[in-house]
């Protein structure tokens, strides 16, 4: 008869298996970097990461994001007909997806597409109770009220990440923000 396991069945080992043919890189400056635990044949490699391109691949994200964020009306036009499914489609697409993309190009550049994955570790405490804020909607006047905070914090994380990324040394923020993160 088979002993079942004692561990914890929210344990969860992530494992990543890769095949030679296919390399793999990783970022140097990254701090969120995977740990390498066996890698025989030596195909996993490090390179630093090319600053202007990163700049690029940013603001292309961060001007997508305004242009979906001023799609906007589309959660409020549903608000004022007191739909709530349709209400809550628009608001997670148009005001709350486009916030959380300009928030990782400030907290987690090198991440900015990683969303809310591990967003609790990434963002500032302050940005997370907003966050869960925005996020903890019920009713048709919660997503009307919190559009209200979300056009709010959009344009000051907006104008923030155009300042970011138009200094010179706009990677340090990831450094200067590791800071700040949980463990």
């Amino acid at each position: 008869m088979l002993c079942p396991l004692e561990t914890p069945e929210i344990l969860l080992i992530d494992v990543t298996i890769q095949s030679e043919s296919f390399p793999v890189s990783f970022i140097k400056d990254n701090t969120a970097v995977s740990v390498i635990l066996v890698d025989k044949a030596g195909i996993v490699k490090y390179q630093n990461i090319d600053p202007e391109s990163l700049r690029s691949q940013l603001h292309t994200q961060l001007m997508e994001a305004k242009g979906i964020y001023n799609q906007r009306s589309r959660a409020v036009k549903y608000t004022k007909r007191g739909l709530f499914l349709e209400s809550l489609i628009y608001y997670q697409k148009y005001v709350l997806n486009p916030l959380v993309d300009v928030l990782r190009i400030i907290y987690t550049p090198y991440q900015a597409d990683c969303f809310l994955v591990h967003a609790t570790r990434d963002f500032p405490d302050e940005v997370l109770l907003i966050l869960e804020n925005l996020y903890g909607v019920r009713t048709v006047q919660d997503i009307a009220e919190r559009i209200s905070v979300a056009d709010e914090m959009f344009r000051n994380v907006f104008a923030e990440a155009e300042v970011m990324l138009t200094k010179s040394s706009f990677l340090s923020r990831e450094g200067n923000m590791s800071n700040q993160r949980k463990q």
